[in-house]
């Protein structure tokens, strides 16, 4: 273990042992913090060299290269080293380089403004220890984005970018690899999801009072809406729509299940008016794919919505357009979705269209769909998701129950 001491013109030492040989580096600073991230550094490469994960390299002086965080891996009057490369341009490098879809650049470039923002844009990169990830990890915990504590799985997220993004650098010998897991940080542990609740279900937990802020929007993010609530949000958006497009653009969604990013991407073409069936462009499913297709059957409601929209559609090939052709972002899209259903009073608690796809899972489980059926319709399901609406099942489990002590 190592310790901190200063010398006589108060500069920080500091001092420790490996292999039976003690050591004392200047950390050539007076400051407490600076001299604390070095000693942090200083345990943590001990560490792995005591695991067996970091390796001195032959010629190197162990003081140094411990010291170093295990950054250093030529002797001093080597052939010319590596130029050290900060965070700020290595996350301008992956972004530069990277080929994802437009929204996956998106989120990667708030990770990193996040990762720069609290690490330093300049920080080296073969710096960076594990100790000041989970510094990250502390001051994103006390932070909040409108009104919210930043959740640990949205932490999470963001390591996983930085992680990503430093082993790319790794590849191509740009850095050093980094040494932490996630497994390594400590982080909070999730509140979970709630199953879906219907609007009165809703309405009466909150009117028992006693919740916050956070704890109502956070149960509204539950809310799913009943068939006849469908029809009803469906026509208060027909006469309040803010465009053409708005209302086929909310059918859409409620009666395929797809999700907003999927319904932006829908094309004419995968309208099948014959056969009554609409193919839906994913791309969870499978990430080696620009997209894969999934079917849904078109209900008639829809069908009838869509070939009205459908006559007074600008051109183009996209199903969903603004008035004047162009494409429509995730956001135009959510802003005019809140601006249509705002004027309601009942609708303006919808969360976003996310709420008409868990509907529609939820309406299908509670009609006794197969969950596989449901599975197939909604595209890629994880078993968290699946959980959150199977008390919506017919009573057959209930029924099992029943039978315990008959």
């Amino acid at each position: 273990m190592a310790f901190l001491r200063r010398d006589k013109s108060g500069n920080y030492l500091v001092s420790f042992r490996w292999a039976g040989v003690s050591y004392n580096r200047s950390l050539d600073t007076r400051d407490a913090d600076l001299a604390e991230a070095g000693l942090a550094r200083v345990d943590e490469t001990l560490a792995l060299l005591k695991r067996g994960r970091l390796l001195i390299p032959e010629g190197v002086d162990p003081g140094l290269f411990i010291k170093s965080g295990g950054v250093l891996t030529e002797a001093p009057g080597a052939s010319e080293p590596r130029r050290k490369i900060t965070l700020g341009e290595l996350c301008d490098g992956f972004a530069d380089q990277a080929r994802s879809d437009p929204k996956t650049k998106v989120t990667t470039r708030i990770h990193h403004a996040h990762v720069k923002r609290l690490l330093g844009e300049r920080t080296v990169v073969d710096s960076i220890t594990l100790a000041d990830v989970q510094r990250y990890c502390d001051q994103k915990a006390k932070e909040a984005w409108h009104g919210r504590s930043i959740r640990p799985r949205t932490i999470r997220k963001e390591l996983h970018t930085f992680r990503q993004t430093w082993e790319w650098g790794a590849r191509l010998e740009l850095v050093v690899a980094p040494t932490w897991q996630l497994r390594n940080l400590t982080l909070g542990k999730d509140q979970g999801r709630e199953p879906f609740r219907t609007m009165a279900e809703i309405q009466r937990r909150i009117k028992r009072g006693g919740l916050k802020d956070e704890e109502v929007k956070r149960i509204w993010e539950c809310l799913y809406l009943t068939g006849e609530e469908i029809r009803a949000c469906l026509e208060h958006a027909r006469l309040h729509a803010t465009a053409p497009f708005v209302h086929p653009m909310i059918a859409f969604v409620a009666m395929t299940g797809c999700r907003r990013a999927e319904m932006l991407r829908s094309r004419i073409d995968d309208l099948d008016f014959e056969q009554r069936i609409i193919h839906i462009r994913e791309k969870k499913r499978d990430t080696s794919r620009e997209f894969t297709m999934r079917t849904v059957d078109m209900h008639s409601l829809l069908a009838n919505v869509l070939a009205e929209w459908l006559r007074a559609h600008p051109g183009g090939q996209h199903t969903f357009v603004q008035m004047d052709g162009r494409r429509l972002t995730e956001n135009m899209a959510t802003d005019h979705l809140n601006r249509t259903l705002a004027p309601g009073g009942t609708w303006a608690n919808v969360p976003g269209f996310h709420t008409f796809r868990h509907s529609f899972a939820s309406i299908l489980a509670s009609k006794g769909v197969d969950q596989r059926v449901i599975d197939a319709l909604m595209g890629h399901q994880t078993e968290e998701m699946k959980k959150r609406y199977q008390h919506l099942f017919p009573k057959t489990l209930k029924s099992a129950v029943e039978e315990l002590l008959t």
